[in-house]
């Protein structure tokens, strides 16, 4: 990190050690399921809240809809949206309003949506362009997101659902042509991914306007290495975390993803990540836990078109695998690939695959399934996981496939 600020200004913004506590937890899952149906479907978590309550989207005979799931009420997870549509909810605040998008089955024309149990879901339109993604929403109602102009560029935006009268509104780039917010904290600061004209850079905005009321001073967060970063997301001691291309320097020439935390007083550094693999973070807690997901194609000796993605937790520069630290290894999961969401509590979300046992040939990899991990005794009683299907047809599943940061899962980027 850098090194040229005021003792002042580093015990400002300095993260206080947190005791060691978490190296030693354990975690107990919930496999949150799906929507039913046949074999084969999806669900993935991508966020939660203070209450347990958890959002992501999951697939069934209807299609792809979002989901919320309260884990003290296990009633199991709830379909947000209008029949007929397609929809992903990315976000929950503490007073359980869901940000996402909703679309055609065709997934054209997608609008960000903001839905609570009382109100239903309310489309929040565009900059002009064709389409919107609202992704985080804060305690004050704040909802941040991208979307597509009238000239077909993107922007990040910021919303105020408290104002009735509010649209979207645009807060700028770092001099390119496009710009995507991911996430906004409490104090209305917000991280996400611009581009400079050259390249392709993390950025944090603290909320600054000038005498007109127009968003101004969106800050660059540089990269690792001169090259791209992405940022992903924003803690309430405003430290960012996201990825960072690193020039490789094996035969192939490949960019590599390496995780980074930071903020705008002390720059950016990197988390590690095992030699020849990427890295990826995508959340992080006031206590600077953060969560993401490891490649292991060096380890499992696959080639360039082969990923298999390990969700891992980084506590004070130490990386661990979350399989790795389950109460119950045989616990029902081929593998957890990807962690992307955390609360205060540590309560982690994101998929995985179940596995699937074939007597005489081994297990293999299942259907992708979003989790709920909570640190083991935290919590009593947790609710009954879902039954682990057992088609033959699924064995032939085997490691994802590879695809790039802003990934899709199938027509859903995360």
């Amino acid at each position: 990190m850098g090194k040229h600020i005021s003792i002042l200004l580093l015990g400002a913004f300095m993260v206080l050690p947190v005791p060691s506590l978490w190296a030693a937890f354990t975690y107990q899952i919930i496999d949150l399921g799906t929507f039913g149906g046949n074999e084969g479907f999806k669900s993935a978590a991508f966020d939660i809240n203070e209450n347990g309550q958890v959002v992501g989207y999951a697939e069934g005979d209807s299609g792809i809809q979002a989901f919320f799931y309260d884990y003290y009420t296990p009633a199991g997870i709830e379909a947000i949206g209008s029949p007929g549509t397609q929809s992903v909810a990315y976000g929950i605040n503490d007073s359980a309003q869901v940000v996402g998008y909703s679309t055609s089955s065709d997934f054209s024309n997608r609008q960000g949506f903001l839905w609570d149990n009382s109100s239903g879901i309310a489309n929040l339109g565009t900059l002009g362009g064709s389409y919107s993604e609202a992704r985080s929403i804060n305690n004050s109602g704040q909802v941040v997101g991208y979307s597509e102009k009238s000239d077909g560029n993107e922007e990040a935006f910021i919303y105020d659902s408290t104002d009735s009268s509010a649209q979207l509104e645009g807060i700028g780039t770092l001099g390119g042509n496009q710009s995507q917010a991911y996430d906004i904290n409490d104090s209305g600061h917000v991280a996400g991914t611009s581009g400079t004209g050259t390249s392709t850079h993390a950025f944090y905005w603290d909320g600054s306007r000038d005498g007109e009321g127009n968003p101004v001073d969106m800050q660059d967060l540089g990269s690792l290495y001169d090259d791209n970063s992405f940022g992903e997301a924003i803690n309430e001691n405003d430290q960012v975390v996201g990825v960072s291309a690193v020039p490789d320097s094996g035969p192939y020439d490949a960019i590599k993803r390496e995780a980074f935390e930071g903020n705008v007083i002390e720059g950016i550094d990197s988390l590690g990540r095992p030699v020849d693999e990427y890295s990826y973070a995508y959340d992080i807690n006031g206590s600077g836990f953060v969560v993401g997901a490891v490649t292991l194609n060096a380890a499992l000796g696959l080639g360039d078109d082969g990923f298999s993605f390990n969700a891992v937790i980084w506590e004070d520069g130490e990386m661990n695998s979350l399989y790795d630290l389950l109460v119950e290894p045989d616990s029902g999961w081929f593998s957890l690939e990807n962690a992307l969401g955390i609360n205060e509590d540590g309560w982690i979300v994101g998929y995985g695959r179940l596995a699937i046992e074939i007597p005489g040939y081994g297990t293999y990899a299942g259907d992708q399934h979003a989790f709920l991990l909570i640190p083991d005794g935290e919590v009593g009683v947790l609710p009954a996981v879902v039954p682990v299907p057992s088609a033959l047809g699924l064995c032939l599943v085997g490691l994802c496939a590879a695809f790039p940061l802003r990934r899709r899962l199938g027509n859903i980027r995360i």
